[in-house]
């Protein structure tokens, strides 16, 4: 049985190298700024085989947006006031491998714009995958620079908001201080949550 998951792995590794690049993301507002890498991973979900980048915002901005079609109480070319997510927030990026074919280009885009490293071969960055979707989880505290755009899609008609990357030239330089960063922010996420100290006053009475 491992084998054959690791078969599977190795398949959509491959599939993913050898793509063209294109586009298509998810749960990324409208906006622009920069982001970090917390984990990337590939997995086999009930709704097939998704590659998931999970980023921590270090910086976003608002930008122009336009609707490209009628939905409700808004309509196609109407100007849309929209908040980018929140530095300190975290946000995700799904590509089902399984469902759509341009995902396995959107990810190999992604990839080498993460490591800077547009003219990568694909036997190079056939390993690459293998090592940022592994455990060791190499690419933690990656910065990388998005800019969102729309499109409808063909068949379902959805208007989408899609992350365009661009590479952090620094990014390997800074990785460790940003990971210091994705640390010490979750340390003070987890601090607001804790409940307030019991006192002798908060000790119920007999």
């Amino acid at each position: 049985m491992a084998g054959e998951v690791l078969s599977e792995r190795a398949k959509l590794l491959k599939k993913i190298s050898e793509a063209d690049v294109s586009g298509g993301g998810n749960k990324i507002r409208d906006g622009a700024g920069r982001l970090a890498v917390k984990r990337l991973t590939l997995e086999q979900k009930f709704k097939g085989n998704v590659f998931i980048a999970e980023f921590v915002v270090m910086s976003s901005r608002k930008i122009p947006v336009i609707a490209l079609q009628t939905k409700g109480d808004i309509k196609e070319g109407q100007a849309l006031d929209i908040e980018p997510n929140a530095p300190g927030t975290e946000v995700s990026w799904v590509q089902n491998l399984s469902k759509h074919e341009t995902a396995f280009g959107a990810v190999k885009g992604f990839i080498l714009n993460l490591y800077n490293e547009l003219d990568a071969t694909n036997d190079d960055i056939l390993s690459t995958l293998d090592e940022v979707t592994s455990e060791r989880n190499s690419a933690y505290g990656l910065a990388v620079d998005y800019e969102t755009w729309r499109k409808v899609t063909d068949k379902a008609k959805v208007e989408m908001v899609i992350p365009k990357w661009s590479p952090v030239p620094e990014a390997l330089d800074m990785q460790a201080q940003v990971q210091q960063w994705i640390a010490n922010l979750a340390a003070q996420q987890a601090a607001l949550t804790q409940p307030p100290p019991h006192t002798d006053a908060d000790a119920p009475r007999h």
